[in-house]
């Protein structure tokens, strides 16, 4: 049925964190049926003591790049896609709440999602990006490495274990290279805050950085002001900052603020955002919170709110799942038709359109930008009330100096017939 080779990221085989990559790349391997393995010869070579640790690889043919790179810049070709329809390459989710699924990315989805990104993120021949963010991830490999090919722009790649060892060199790069573009999730920012001293950001030029995507995981308009605050002095302008929301199902980006214009962010009341309803707050107190805009749909985009029971549209000032559609809409999950049919194919019940990606996060529509709330599964109901863990979770990483980031996680206990934090 798939004709050529199909490709399949996945993480470093590093055999020194063997033990807890090993369930991840297993599930893969036997759930992609690969055959082939293409990595450096270092791994096996360096490490082969450790390769015990992977004995699905004993089966495999293994081609290693060193080896292969001649061959390869001499004697092969480009290959025109003549079908668009072709796959890719196999996307594999995070598995964070389940084991990791296949998600089918075709030529078709992806070139129609580089497309809208160049309409979005004011790439030009003059540009000049820098990645840092794994490969193996949608965030890494589409927008940190497949658009900048796409463009033929210059492109620098640095290790992700460089940057969490040292996150400074991040920006001490894009002030030697002069980069025009380059992107993080929202705790790479905030790294860059906490674990740099003023006098260490000295000689940081970042006036070039017009373009400074932010998503894949919940985002802080605190994080995006202190990182203006410490990074102003050299340069930074705070309209770069460009937050995004995007998911591997639907290649990468489903919406993005644009590039030129102005980060914006609500301030609402927290009692009603727990039953679901979009008020503004009266106040700035300790009862509010800010979320932040994830810009517009990219184009040919359709984005929904929906009830996640009922599967109608929600009214304008009320939370709701997030729906899309549009031609970044991948094509499924690797052979798991029953999970395919749930996620990509649902209906609208009051008007019938569809099919529509459910993306199981939640969130609202306002002037026509997307606001992301939190994760329908992650959700803690405790008497009727709606609790995103992620503000707990925040809440709790505030009260003391001795939290670290990233630490606390909340979610509900059954106990007594009832939900309890």
């Amino acid at each position: 049925l798939y004709a050529g080779v199909i490709a399949v990221p996945i993480p470093e085989l590093d055999p020194m964190r063997a033990k807890r990559g090993r369930p991840r790349f297993r599930s893969i391997a036997k759930d992609s049926q690969a055959s082939t393995l293409l990595t450096t010869k270092k791994l096996f070579t360096g490490e082969a003591t450790h390769l015990e640790e992977f004995p699905e690889i004993s089966s495999m043919r293994r081609i290693f790049v060193e080896e292969s790179l001649h061959d390869y810049s001499t004697n092969g070709s480009n290959k025109e896609v003549k079908h668009q329809q072709e796959i890719a390459f196999l996307q594999y989710t995070s598995g964070s709440t389940s084991s990791p699924k296949g998600v089918i990315v075709t030529q078709q989805c992806l070139l129609q999602q580089l497309k809208a990104l160049v309409q979005t993120c004011g790439l030009q021949k003059e540009s000049i990006a820098l990645t840092w963010m794994p490969h193996f991830h949608d965030y890494g490999l589409v927008s940190g490495l497949l658009l900048n090919v796409f463009l033929g722009i210059p492109t620098y790649v640095m290790a992700p274990t460089r940057f969490l060892r040292h996150p400074l060199v991040w920006l001490q790069a894009i002030t030697k290279h002069q980069v025009t573009h380059s992107s993080g999730p929202n705790f790479a920012y905030e790294l860059c805050v906490k674990r740099s001293q003023p006098q260490e950001r000295v000689g940081l030029h970042l006036r070039e950085w017009c373009f400074a995507t932010c998503g894949a995981e919940p985002i802080r308009v605190e994080t995006m002001e202190s990182f203006t605050r410490a990074f102003e002095p050299f340069g930074f302008n705070k309209h770069s900052f460009s937050p995004a929301y995007g998911l591997a199902e639907f290649t990468l980006a489903a919406s993005i603020k644009p590039h030129g214009s102005i980060p914006s962010h609500l301030e609402l009341d927290a009692h009603h955002l727990e039953k679901g309803s979009i008020v503004p707050a009266q106040t700035p107190t300790g009862l509010s919170r800010k979320v932040v805009s994830c810009g517009y749909p990219i184009p040919k985009t359709d984005i929904r709110i929906i009830d996640d029971k009922t599967h109608r549209r929600v009214s304008d000032n009320k939370i709701g799942e997030i729906w899309l559609n549009g031609p970044s809409m991948t094509q499924g999950y690797w052979q798991q038709s029953e999970k395919t049919q749930k996620t990509f194919h649902a209906y609208t019940a009051d008007t019938g359109e569809g099919p529509f990606l459910r993306t199981g996060d939640l969130g609202f529509i306002n002037n026509g930008q997307l606001y992301v709330t939190g994760r329908l599964k992650d959700l803690i109901i405790i008497r009727g009330n709606n609790y995103f863990p992620q503000d707990i979770e925040q809440t709790v990483q505030e009260s003391h100096q001795a939290f670290r980031p990233g630490t606390s996680v909340a979610f509900s206990l059954s106990e007594a017939s009832e939900e309890r934090l």
